[in-house]
């Protein structure tokens, strides 16, 4: 009797702990288009357990904290034109997006944007056309 409950309490504890070795990544890097930096937006990072994390784009750079390693979609979204009463520098950063962006990379099944995350700190660089 005392085997089979020492052989149920394993059987148990063997899928909790196949995936503790999963791990994190935690990810930073530039985003171009065209060959320049893109000067605003919103990356965002599906990973295989189900997670979004997301980062501010500023001058083409992007840090993001915490997704789980395996394969993640990636989005990369334009901003809205929507800015606080009395924001001036939003406006000006805005003119600076490039006009022809294209809206398929805000759409993760459409973006074509797939990465391997390992567990870590890593660069990740996207040069979009």
């Amino acid at each position: 009797m005392i085997r089979l409950t020492g052989a149920l309490v394993l059987l148990a504890l063997v899928p909790l702990l196949a995936g503790c070795g999963r791990g994190w990544g935690k990810i930073s890097g530039t985003v171009r288009y065209k060959g320049n930096p893109l000067p605003m937006g919103t990356i965002t990072f599906y990973d295989e357990i189900n997670g979004a994390e997301f980062s501010l784009i500023e001058d083409g750079k992007y840090e993001v904290s915490k997704v789980a390693a395996g394969k993640a979609k990636i989005t990369v979204a334009a901003p809205m034109p929507i800015f606080l009463p009395g924001d001036k520098k939003g406006p000006q950063r805005l003119a600076k997006m490039p006009k022809d962006f294209p809206s398929r990379y805000a759409d993760a099944e459409k973006s074509g944007l797939v990465r391997d995350v390992k567990s870590g700190s890593q660069t990740i660089d996207f040069d979009l056309d």
